[in-house]
Order: C-alpha cells, then sequence, then structure tokens
C-alpha cells in the first residue's frame, strides 16, 4: 500500500524500508498525518502511527479504534507472503 510522498508521487512501504528503515518510514507517516488531519476528520492508519505518541497531538480530537490481529494471523501473513504485513 503506497503512502503519498509530494504532490504526484506515490512510494511503496517495503521500499521505504528498504531503504529508509522504520524510523524513515514514522517520519514520513508522522508528515502524512499532519498534512492530512488538517483538513480530515477520519483517518485509518496502521498500529504504529497509534502507538506513536509524537503523533497523538496531531489529531486531538480524533477518537482512536483499534482492530487487533492475534499474532498468528500475522504470522500467516508473513508466511504466505514472505513481506511485512502492510
Amino acid at each position: 500500500m503506497p503512502i503519498s510522498e509530494g504532490q504526484d508521487r506515490r512510494v511503496d512501504i517495503s521500499f521505504i524500508f528498504e531503504k529508509e528503515g522504520e524510523a524513515g518510514f514514522r517520519i514520513r507517516e508522522r508528515e502524512a498525518i499532519d498534512r492530512l488531519t488538517a483538513w480530515i476528520h477520519r483517518l485509518a492508519t496502521g498500529g504504529g502511527a497509534v502507538i506513536d505518541p509524537d503523533n497523538r497531538p496531531l489529531s486531538p480530537n480524533a477518537a482512536v479504534v483499534s482492530i487487533y490481529r492475534p499474532p498468528s494471523t500475522k504470522h500467516r501473513t508473513y508466511a504466505a507472503t514472505g513481506t511485512r504485513p502492510c
């Protein structure tokens, strides 16, 4: 699943992790959340965005809805695809 980079380019999450690591991805994620929450009221993110304390001030009036996936489900996804579930 791509995240936006600039106005007209998209970069796959796996590419970002490969080139910049998780830290680089989280920076991009935080910037995207900051841009998007300025004008939208609902935003779906992965679990890392929710637990990152630096993201919480970006949407102080947001309701957080968590979807739990058991580790066994995540493992099956990884085993079937060989990639990190995104």
